[in-house]
């Protein structure tokens, strides 16, 4: 019942008081009943085959909550998980089912250190991923299936030695970005613009529509921008 490090949370739709929460040092999920804090399960180990785990970060469930995704960080890649709820519903289990990114690269469909993720479209596995590449600057689609779609927003640049990126602060280009949510209230997507001290906002198309905030410690200013609620 003790946490290492937590990074990721996300409720489950079927099961209001179940949170699910990323470990980044304890290299793990667990489902946790908020109402009661009892554990329900727990999943993973540190590692790099299937179902373990380097610093999960960002995660998300699928709206018909059969499918948990990891955001698998120091693996470059996302995992796919089923939750396997139990007839009374008290009860549950995580089973792993796929990985998704080929590996860290800056290809298309590779991953450089996932931070983010959340889903787009209908319902369950009609559902696309969009996780942020935090080390390649940009956010990638993928089906849950683990087709790569497209790149959704940003563009691929080489880091100097501190990290910085030249020409990132221009509209629709990060540095690092970081957490990411779909706004229920108009479908676009808002992303966490970490070294940029912003927030940026996008159509569902991937087209840059809004940003705020800026470098600093007043009202309406970060000093970093990091994670969003997923759900």
């Amino acid at each position: 019942d003790q946490f290492e490090g937590p990074r990721g949370a996300a409720w489950v739709p079927s099961q209001p008081n179940w949170l699910i929460t990323n470990e980044a040092e304890g290299h793990r999920v667990k489902v946790t009943n908020v109402r009661t804090g009892a554990m329900i399960c727990k999943f993973g180990e540190y590692g790099e085959g299937d179902g373990q785990f380097n610093e999960p970060t960002g995660v998300t469930v699928t709206s018909d909550s059969c499918f948990v995704i990891v955001a698998d960080a120091g693996n470059d890649r996302l995992q796919v998980l089923k939750l396997v709820i139990a007839a009374d519903g008290q009860s549950a289990h995580l089973e792993f089912v796929r990985c998704i990114g080929d590996g860290g690269g800056q290809a298309e469909g590779q991953l450089n250190y996932p931070g983010g993720v959340t889903l787009l479209g209908g319902g369950g596995t009609e559902q696309t991923i969009l996780v942020t590449d935090h080390d390649n600057h940009r956010v990638s689609e993928f089906g849950l299936d683990g087709t790569f779609v497209r790149i959704f927003a940003g563009t691929t640049r080489e880091t100097d030695e501190y990290g910085d990126v030249p020409g990132s602060v221009e509209d629709g280009e990060f540095n690092g970005p970081a957490g990411i949510t779909v706004l229920p209230s108009s479908g676009e997507v808002a992303i966490a613009d970490y070294r940029n001290h912003r927030v940026q906002i996008f159509d569902l198309q991937g087209n840059f529509q809004r940003k705020f905030g800026s470098y600093g410690e007043e009202d309406g200013q970060f000093m970093r921008t990091d994670s969003l609620a997923s759900d």
